[in-house]
Parts: C-alpha cells; structure tokens; sequence
C-alpha cells in the first residue's frame, strides 16, 4: 500500500488519504474523467492539473440569471429599485459576475478533489482560452488548477528498519561499575566539606590557582579545580601534582576541543598554587541532602536508595547519548533510502548560498515527510513519559536548565511549536528504532523528569 503524506506545516496529525498504484498509474498515463465534468493530469508526480469545463451555453445562461439577480436587488442612484438598464449594471459588474460563475463551477468539483489528493496549497487558476467578457466567448472554455499534492512513496515496516537500511542500533544503556565510581565521587565532592592544609597537592585535592595564558595574556583569578580525572583534565593534572603552596610553574598542556573545533591546540600557562584544601567525605546524610536537591521526588533516602539513584541517572544519560547516536544514523539512512519528488511549493520561494545548502534543506523537507507517514500509519502520538524523555535533550539544545523550560514554553509560543514538532519526530525515531521499548520509557523517564511533568505542551 501507498501512504501519502499531509503537508510540511501540518503533516503530524492530519489526517492521510490513501491511493492505489493502479489509481495514481491511470491519472498519470491518460487523465481520468470524474463523475463531475472535470479531467485530470498530472504535470509532475507531485503537481496537478484539474481541468473543470464549462459550456459556452451554460455559461451564458448562469451569466444572464446573475445579471438579472443582481439587477433586481441594486439600488442605483436615478433609478427605482430594479429599473436600471441592464446594460449599465453589467458594465459595472461584469467581472465579478464572471469570478461569480467560476467560484461557483470550482466549488462541484473541490469536494472530490480534496478527497483524492492531500493539496498543499492554493490552485492557481488560469482559462483557457482567456476572455474579459462573456460574450467573447464562442465555444466551451476550461477553468485550469493547477496546484502541488504531496508525494507518495512506500514505507520499510518499523521491524525491517535495521535490516533494509543496514543500520544496528545501539541498546546498550547500563551504566558501567566505572560510570557508577566516577559519578558518585561527583557527588561526593559537591557534598564534601574542607580544611586548608599546607603541604604538597595530592590526588584528590580541591586547589586554587592563579592562570596566565601565556600566549594571549589574559589572566584567571582563583581558579577552583578538583585533582580528579573526573572532574579535572589528566593532563593539567599531571603538571600540578606536587606543587606547593605559593609555587608557580609555566608548561603546555593538550587542551580540550572546543564544540566547533575538530583538534584543539596546545595551551601554554603559568600557574600559580594558592591554596590547597583537603576534602573530607560526606556524610550519608550530607550526601542524601545533594540526591534530594537533584531530585524533589526520590522520596526515602538510604545508602541502596542513593546506589540506585546514580544507577538510574547514569542510565538516563547514556540513553539520550545513545539515542542521539542512533538518531544521526537512521536520519541519514532514511533520506538517502527515500526517493521522490518534493514539491515546488516547498523550495520556489528559497534561495540558497551554495549547492550544500540546497540538499541539506531538501533532506530536511524529505525527512518531515517520512516521519510525518510513520506517525500517522503506526499512529505515533508524543504521550507524556516521551515529554519527560526528550524535554531534556530539547533543553540541552536551548542551553537552558531543565526547570526553566515549562516557563519558557508557556510564555514563547515559536519555542513551544519548536518543541512540539521536535517531541512528535523524536518519538517516531524512538518507535523506529525499537518499536517494543518504545512504550516503556516511562519506567526510566518518569523517575527522573518530574521537574518536566506537565509541561505544558499540547501532544
């Protein structure tokens, strides 16, 4: 079966008509006359034109029973109520009772053609053979449409999706022992209390640094670093181990790739070592207080409850790094797999820099209408565990912190739209790439998004 595919603008939950091949096949080969006196053919795959004709005897006789409609009910100033001259109201108002006859000739044929094809924007209309008076007119004469239908294509079943496309996704999102190690002692030092100490900096250390770039010139204050490969890069860390208090050191160090870079430059800095606090571990207590500050509804707090609460979190986190992984890889594999038509209506009013530009907004106007034919034939609707799931990579996209977002939602209605159809196509990825987990994220989703509940989208 042939899906077609509603429009860009609205495409996630309109509603789809279906066409048969045989159906599409005969419009195209040779017109098909419809019950109404109209024909069709198609100019593109993706472009009409309805031809709906009009008989010149038919014509005149719905132009003189408007005319004399009209007539009957002007008042023209000089003459009784219905005594002006025919001719004198037919001067003045030929051409709206020509746009009249054409309306009305449109309006027979519009409902079928609505319900054969998904049209995506208004007809151009143009006659054949043009005429400005209708008693120009010697013969029958054609009202032409001529309009964009969205293209119709077949779709890979959601269960052959890693097959056809030679894609294997990955599922793996159980956090590691060292994940787990690492995480807590992140926690553990938000906890930490410290004392000031005067000896060499050692692993483990919390330190304050005076920095001068030595190439740029510009200096940082009091600098707060942990001596931790987990909260501090290794190769800073290997330069300052074992300095003392008040003791300066100038060396280059490998540092970290900004996001647009691909390789990052060495940095060459003189520190200068002013302080040194050795941490002193938290107290399970002092740690639950963190937890429950993380997360409002973790309820009872206990050694397990905090075990479990990191287990769940990292998992969360390599979910959405593993879903935007795969996410990357399925986009690029269904545009490249899909071929057909855009339709003009999308690109005739663009301009483009350079071809590059071109095809990755082109991919993007094909990727809308692959998705939009997955979430209404598997009917693929947002539910609120997915809202919890993906509100937090659309707020990592913002740049904004997760507890700001229902406010900016609620108060900017693009953003809202923006997040809408991010949440709808975000979910058709997820059922794509594992239709049976798909409806469990609530079970992780839920544990940790209450922040996000209730939103306030519309899904």
């Amino acid at each position: 079966m042939r899906v077609r595919v509603s429009p860009l603008a609205f495409y996630i939950f309109d509603s789809i008509n279906l066409i048969s091949l045989s159906f599409f096949e005969k419009f195209f080969i040779q017109g098909y006359k419809m019950s109404v006196p109209f024909q069709i053919s198609f100019l593109s795959p993706t472009r009409v034109q309805c031809a709906v004709v009009y008989s010149r005897e038919q014509a005149v006789a719905d132009y003189k029973k408007k005319l004399q409609a009209m007539k009957n009910r002007l008042n023209v100033p000089g003459f009784r109520p219905g005594k002006a001259p025919l001719q004198m109201i037919e001067k003045a108002h030929s051409a709206a009772l020509i746009q009249d006859l054409i309306d009305n000739k449109i309006s027979t044929a519009w409902p079928e053609l609505t319900e054969k094809f998904r049209i995506l924007e208004r007809p151009l209309l143009t006659l054949e053979p043009s005429f400005k008076s209708i008693h120009d007119l010697s013969d029958d004469f054609s009202i032409l449409l001529t309009f964009d239908i969205a293209p119709e294509f077949d779709l890979i079943a959601p269960a052959d999706i890693e097959k056809t496309l030679g894609l294997q996704f990955s599922t793996d999102v159980s956090p590691s022992e060292e994940e787990k190690i690492s995480y807590r002692k992140v926690l553990n030092y938000q906890a930490s209390q410290s004392k000031s100490v005067d000896r060499s900096a050692s692993i483990g250390d919390k330190i304050m640094l005076d920095v001068l770039y030595n190439a740029t010139g510009k200096e940082e204050k009091n600098l707060e670093l942990i001596l931790d490969p987990s909260q501090t890069q290794q190769d800073f860390i290997d330069h300052v181990l074992g300095m003392n208090l008040g003791e300066s050191k100038t060396f280059d160090y490998q540092r970290q790739a900004y996001q647009n870079e691909t390789n990052a430059e060495k940095e060459n800095v003189t520190v200068t070592l002013t302080a040194i606090f050795e941490l002193i571990a938290p107290s399970l207590q002092e740690l639950s207080k963190i937890i429950l500050d993380l997360d409002k509804n973790h309820g009872e707090v206990s050694e397990e409850s905090i075990n479990q609460w990191i287990s769940n979190t990292i998992q969360m986190m390599n979910e959405q790094k593993n879903f935007k992984i795969n996410e990357k890889q399925l986009i690029a594999a269904l545009v490249a797999h899909y071929s057909f038509e855009i339709p003009s209506v999308h690109t005739r009013d663009m301009s483009f820099e350079n071809e590059e530009q071109k095809q990755k907004a082109l991919d993007e106007i094909k990727l809308n209408y692959i998705l939009g034919a997955y979430a209404q034939k598997y009917k693929i609707q947002a539910q609120q565990e997915h809202v919890d799931f993906f509100a937090k990579i659309f707020a990592q996209d913002l740049g904004i912190p997760l507890q700001y977002l229902a406010s900016l939602l609620q108060s900017n209605a693009d953003i809202k739209k923006r997040f809408e159809d991010m949440l709808v196509e975000k979910s058709v990825m997820a059922y794509l790439m594992n239709p049976s987990r798909f409806f469990k994220m609530k079970e992780t989703a839920h544990q940790h998004s209450s922040e996000c509940a209730h939103i306030g989208c519309d899904h």
